[in-house]
């Protein structure tokens, strides 16, 4: 599992600008968390900034996606 945070600009373009990289960069794509699309982009209001108050959210939320991978 690989967890990207996004500052600013468009989220979605960028996410897939980083996946692009990932794929064709050989440092990460011989990783099975690129080679199985396991990248997840945090969202910024659990993760922009010190999830504070929200920690269990922002926990939960992490939890959640780690256990979608099958091992």
């Amino acid at each position: 599992m690989i967890f990207l945070m996004i500052h600013g600009g468009d989220e979605k373009e960028t996410e897939a600008a980083f996946k692009k990289e990932m794929k064709q960069n050989e440092a990460w794509n011989s990783t099975s968390a690129v080679k199985n699309d396991h990248i997840v982009v945090l969202p910024a209001e659990l993760f922009g900034t010190n999830p504070g108050i929200k920690i269990d959210q922002a926990l939960d939320y992490m939890t959640d996606e780690i256990n979608k991978v099958d091992n």
